[in-house]
């Protein structure tokens, strides 16, 4: 074997290596000749994607393949809906008037009470269930709601 083969053999083997010991419960898939390492990966359309953490989620869209990772201080997976094509990914999903939106954290909420959906979150480190109320078809979020 020549000297050239065994390095080109020993780059491919460290590069599995390297992505298959970099992301724990994660993998690594090749389309087309190109690799990508990661989690939730999918394949459509000779494309190839995956989510960046093991919180993140993938979803097949005509377009491809959609990933989406939750903020870096929430450590619980979400989940993606697609409506006409388009993806929506997050917590709390809701659907409207043909549209879908997801709220950003576990804790935030998500409602449509006019056919369009609207999502709030609560600002980062707060890990308390947020709740809506609507009023003459307007809504607001946040705690400790109430119609006055």
């Amino acid at each position: 074997m020549s000297k050239k083969l065994m390095i080109s053999l020993w780059t491919v083997v460290s590069s599995l290596l390297l992505c298959s010991t970099s992301f724990a419960d994660g993998n690594c898939i090749t389309v087309n000749g190109n690799t990508v390492c990661g989690y939730d990966c999918k394949i459509a359309n000779g494309t190839a994607a995956c989510a960046k953490t093991k919180y993140g989620v993938c979803t097949i869209v005509n377009k491809g393949v959609y990933c989406w990772d939750p903020p870096e201080w929430v450590h619980k997976k979400g989940s993606c809906i697609v409506i006409n094509s388009e993806p929506a990914c997050g917590f709390e999903c809701r659907i409207a008037s043909g549209k879908a939106k997801c709220a950003e954290t576990p804790y935030g909420i998500c409602t449509a009470p006019d056919g369009h959906v609207q999502c709030w979150d609560p600002p980062r480190g707060v890990q308390k269930q947020a709740q809506c109320v609507v009023f003459n078809g307007e809504a607001a979020c946040g705690y400790d709601c109430k119609i006055a």
